[in-house]
């Protein structure tokens, strides 16, 4: 499993089952607002909804690329 570090910006549900700061969860907790390690995959899906923000993956930076060419 990979593992993101991200900045909440609103909280975020995770379910159980779910990971959350180094736990595997038995009861859906929330991750508030700030610092929290989720698994990459959750993170991704929750970045997309704009509940969050990667600031790395399994310790790698993630660094976004310029998405337009010369503009």
């Amino acid at each position: 499993m990979k593992i993101a570090t991200v900045n909440v910006g609103a909280p975020v549900y995770v379910p159980a089952g779910g990971y959350l700061d180094g736990a595997v969860l038995d009861s859906p907790a929330w991750a508030h607002k700030g610092s929290h390690t989720l698994e990459a995959g959750f993170a991704q899906a929750q970045e997309q909804n704009g509940m969050l923000e990667i600031v790395s993956i399994d310790g790698a930076p993630v660094v976004w690329g310029a998405c337009c060419g010369g503009h």
